[in-house]
């Protein structure tokens, strides 16, 4: 066994029932990377047989998978329900876990369905280099081809990718930046980022032990901090560019609402001097 560490996997599931067993068995693959693993899903009303999948899931493997049914009425807004799944989640496993030095958090979805190399993953478990870790992802079919943005911070872009007036503007800007920092990296180099997700993240639970998951508040950074990145992204791409810190975000439902992992990554930072990272590596391939 090359890693002696144990791993908790976390998944917020609703309306998903047709990816489930293709996750599932990803998982297995990833956490054979580990010396034990278990997951735990985080089941949200759903209008397909998510459910009754994760049922079967669970019967057929009693001693990994535990499923947590919300037994509260669904909340509103779609970064808020997330947000209180992945909490749900981190806390279960601090609570019962504590000893697994690992959290893998990911969505239950289509993104995570695709072929994994395995040696991605096991070559950086051996990096010392890292608290938070998520990979790149190229030449994938349509809608994932690119790093997804939407819980991205890195320099220059410090605020979250749809609170920018004219935001169309920096969505491309952003994904063509990143595309192009990742590509350049060289094997084992990371890029250092604020926050970052793309579907699946990997973190040291002991640097976010004490770090929550908020899927509406919006401001980390100082005015001065803001003002500076704004000045060159109006230079740069939109002379028009502004910031509203109380948007709505009318893509995900309305509501004040931003990418809930930000919040958890950037606390990790601030409370434990986290190293929050983006591999150049693909972990999923076609």
């Amino acid at each position: 066994m090359e890693n002696n560490n144990k791993c908790f996997f976390c998944s917020p599931v609703r309306n998903v029932g047709r990816y489930l067993e293709r996750i599932f068995s990803n998982i297995e693959k990833l956490g054979s990377a580990f010396s034990d693993f278990y997951v735990c899903f985080f089941y949200d009303e759903s209008k397909d047989n998510t459910l009754e999948k994760l049922m079967i899931l669970k019967n057929k493997y009693p001693n990994k998978i535990k499923i947590i049914i919300n037994d509260e009425p669904l909340l509103k807004y779609r970064t808020h329900r997330i947000a209180n799944a992945r909490n749900t989640l981190v806390q279960y496993a601090r609570k019962n876990f504590s000893d697994y030095e690992y959290i893998i958090m990911l969505c239950g979805d289509e993104i995570n369905c695709y072929n994994i190399d395995l040696d991605v993953l096991k070559y950086h478990l051996k990096l010392n280099t890292w608290d938070c870790l998520s990979f790149n992802r190229t030449g994938l079919p349509h809608g994932h081809e690119n790093y997804d943005i939407w819980a991205l911070l890195y320099e220059p872009f410090i605020h979250h990718c749809h609170s920018y007036n004219g935001c169309l503007d920096i969505v491309y800007a952003m994904r063509d930046d990143i595309t192009k920092k990742l590509n350049n990296l060289k094997k084992g180099e990371l890029f250092e980022v604020y926050s970052a997700y793309n579907g699946l993240c990997i973190y040291r639970a002991d640097k976010f032990k004490n770090c929550k998951f908020d899927g509406e508040k919006q401001k980390y950074f100082s005015d001065k901090r803001i003002n500076n990145m704004l000045e060159y992204l109006r230079k740069t791409y939109n002379k028009n560019l502004t910031i509203n810190f109380d948007f709505v975000d009318s893509s995900h439902g309305g509501g004040k609402q931003i990418a809930e992992l930000i919040n958890f990554n950037i606390e990790g930072i601030r409370k434990n001097n986290a190293r929050i990272r983006i591999s150049g590596e693909k972990l999923f391939v076609r």
